[in-house]
């Protein structure tokens, strides 16, 4: 395998508050995949749904909460400010603040922050992502006759995963080649993916089910009559039979090819698909926490920010640099959370440590599978990984990073202990 450099730039580490802020059982709706069985919900039902559930697994009054903070990368006219509009439409006081930002991570710091600054002690924290109603656009003109004629339609969800004008695809077929990574790898991982996330519904069932916000869904798009709706209760893009064989004769993806000059490796089955999907937990102190009569499902440490070059690999360097400036080892971690945009993304972030001199065993990371099978439903999924390591360490104990990746080559790393 080629040695690699890879560069990055930190961005200054906040610690030196040695302040508890406890998470207060996660819950998710299940992840719809695009134009699936969530689609006929919008960002703000979706989030909005969650924070219902949340309060009513809590039994906390929403008129205490502090504030609604908010993760949605992709958002629409129909929610302006979504952690308000949801926070309303989940039965919040009409006096309730909402702020937004870009990502479920992002979201999660700026409450923990909040908390640590003496801004309050409870929070409500939801992400979420509605891929299927995302709405395509018209590029800007300064031609007014040109709104007469025909125009190309710009697809955001496609922008979105993008970098420096290159699709991440492209990065991530660019990184198979200069890493060593084969096509029957990434097939091995995603299938892998699949098969954990099956098994986590059925290991976990009782606690995996408590952490899931069951929808109700219309059975028909647009107005439908009273009472005719089905209940969404599990992932829709777990796969139970999956296998590499099954996913061997999928063609390549041409729509990266040409960037770098590499083989083509990457499918639609070693991808993630694009996702539907919302997560919700609080975030308070201990104190807070034990007035309330509520357990914390596990603390939040640190979240530490680097940048990269390469934006597929920011994951690993931000969970490098936590492990440096916590002055932890890699063994002393119970459960890893690393991104699966692409099987390739996932195994280029372990040789990378590897390279680093960090060993993170496999059976160790995404132990209840990823976005390979869950789906990618880009704010919803950082605040998904965060959940899904507070319930891991929850059940085992210790500690665990989440290590995600935000626009532009960012990466977070959320430190959790239990």
């Amino acid at each position: 395998m080629p040695t690699t450099s890879y560069g990055v730039g930190t961005i200054p580490y906040k610690g030196g508050n040695a302040m508890d802020v406890a998470l207060v059982n996660p819950v998710r709706t299940p992840f719809g995949l695009y134009m699936g069985s969530l689609s006929s919900l919008n960002a703000r039902d979706l989030a909005a749904f969650c924070l219902r559930d949340l309060i009513a697994k809590t039994s906390v009054n929403p008129a205490e909460v502090d504030e609604v903070i908010a993760g949605w990368a992709m958002p629409d006219f129909y929610a302006p400010n979504i952690a308000r509009v949801a926070a309303l439409d989940a039965g919040f006081p009409e006096s309730e603040i909402g702020v937004q930002l870009t990502t479920g991570i992002q979201a999660l710091e700026y409450a923990a922050d909040r908390i640590r600054a003496g801004e309050g002690d409870l929070y409500a924290v939801v992400a979420v992502e509605s891929s299927s109603a995302v709405k395509n656009a018209l590029p800007k003109t300064t031609n007014k006759r040109t709104l007469l004629g025909p125009r190309l339609l710009i697809d955001p969800l496609w922008e979105l995963y993008k970098q420096d004008r290159i699709p991440l695809g492209a990065y991530a077929d660019n990184l198979a080649e200069q890493l060593g990574i084969t096509r029957q790898q990434q097939d091995e991982y995603a299938a892998l993916s699949h098969k954990r996330a099956f098994k986590a519904t059925k290991k976990y069932k009782g606690e995996f089910t408590d952490a899931i916000a069951i929808p109700d869904r219309p059975v028909y798009d647009g107005m439908p009559a009273p009472g005719t709706s089905t209940r969404i209760a599990s992932d829709e893009g777990v796969r139970m039979n999956a296998s590499a064989a099954s996913f061997s004769g999928a063609r390549t993806d041409e729509r990266f090819a040409g960037y770098f000059p590499c083989a083509p490796t990457i499918t639609l089955e070693n991808s993630a698909p694009y996702a539907d999907g919302a997560v919700a937990l609080l975030v308070t102190t201990p104190e807070r926490a034990a007035s309330l009569g509520l357990t914390a499902t596990a603390f939040l440490d640190d979240i530490i920010a680097v940048g990269s070059r390469d934006p597929l690999l920011a994951p690993a360097l931000a969970l490098e640099k936590t492990l440096e400036v916590h002055g932890i080892a890699a063994a002393d971690l119970t459960a890893v959370e690393l991104p699966e945009l692409f099987a390739c993304q996932l195994l280029a972030n372990q040789l990378v440590l590897r390279e680093k001199g960090i060993v993170i065993p496999a059976e160790g990371i995404n132990v209840n599978g990823g976005a390979l099978a869950l789906g990618e439903a880009y704010a919803a999924t950082s605040l998904r990984m965060v959940a899904s390591l507070a319930h891991e360490l929850n059940r085992r104990g210790g500690k665990g990073i989440a290590a995600t990746m935000t626009q532009a080559g960012v990466g977070r790393a959320a430190l959790l202990r239990r």
